[in-house]
């Protein structure tokens, strides 16, 4: 679990992604060890924070991807993506969108 006061927790950035009409169970098959999901009606919520090759962007999507199923990945720099899914990540989102305004923007 990431622990927003431990010194050297924001040099990670926590990702998130919605999954639309998918099933929790098989959601996780997909996942790594620093990704969790958790169900929210009929969509799954992805969480976690890119480690080493382990990344939502180059593991996570593609692999969800190779199973037919499509994330939307949240752009926290965009108040108008990020603010839709408020009520349900909370305390998440407030933290993943502060992130964003401590850190440059990260060249891939």
């Amino acid at each position: 679990m990431l622990d927003i006061d431990e010194p050297h927790s924001h040099d990670l950035l926590m990702r998130v992604a919605i999954v639309n009409a998918a099933d929790l169970p098989v959601i996780e098959r997909y996942l790594p060890s620093n990704y969790g999901a958790f169900q929210y009606g009929f969509d799954v919520v992805i969480v976690g924070t890119d480690l080493a090759g382990w990344t939502m962007k180059d593991y996570v999507i593609p692999r969800l991807h190779s199973g037919l199923y499509f994330p939307h990945e949240i752009d926290f720099s965009d108040p108008a993506d990020w603010q839709q899914y408020e009520p349900v990540l909370g305390e998440i989102a407030r933290i993943a969108a502060e992130q964003r305004l401590d850190k440059p923007t990260p060249i891939d």
